[in-house]
């Protein structure tokens, strides 16, 4: 596999371009870091989802990935010893299960796309951490333009998503036994992002 090409395959047809490929035609400039910018990820307001729960665990995934950015731009760290990757894995993996719960439990709509879009962000982070460990993907830019993505982009739709849902649920009776009130809920929806 060469720099930048891990693909996930259905059936023999790629399900997803390349990285190198998926961000060069990015115009949304406030998700990766510009070359002027600094490679961490800030949290902000933008990334806030006025949901405590949510917001703490992501701010912690933010440490994260920043961690991992850390040890990707120390070159004194040798790359199998870098311990961010697992921990990077190991909470989002804890975090993800978290938030499958929570969508399960208020009956969220949009869950079967959000638990899957999960399971490929995980299988992602592995398969980047496992090329980093073998050498087979360096810790250049589009490394770094894929954490940031990976973690900003996912926040701003499939969690902004879920935190409008929260919170026209949170409005609704107390009652959570009782179906919610999809008028409201397509009324607050957040527009769809195409998928990458």
């Amino acid at each position: 596999m060469t720099q930048g090409s891990m693909r996930l395959r259905r059936n023999g047809q790629p399900l997803l371009q390349s990285r190198s490929q998926a961000f060069a035609s990015r115009t949304d400039n406030d998700l990766g870091p510009s070359e002027s910018e600094s490679a961490m990820i800030e949290w902000n307001a933008r990334l806030e989802l006025d949901n405590a729960a949510l917001d703490g665990e992501h701010h912690h995934l933010v440490d994260l990935v920043n961690r991992v950015l850390d040890e990707l731009g120390n070159p004194a760290i040798d790359a199998s010893k870098r311990a961010g990757f697992e921990s990077l894995i190991d909470f989002s993996r804890k975090h993800f299960a978290s938030e499958e719960r929570l969508m399960m439990g208020v009956g969220y709509c949009d869950a079967a796309s959000h638990i899957c879009q999960h399971g490929h962000l995980i299988r992602e982070i592995e398969q980047l951490w496992a090329d980093v460990r073998s050498g087979r993907q360096l810790a250049d830019s589009t490394t770094v333009t894929y954490l940031h993505v990976w973690m900003v982009d996912h926040i701003l739709t499939f969690d902004k998503r879920l935190a409008a849902f929260l919170k026209v649920r949170a409005s609704e009776p107390a009652n959570l036994e009782q179906p919610l009130d999809r008028t409201a809920w397509a009324a607050a929806r957040l527009p769809r992002r195409r998928a990458v």
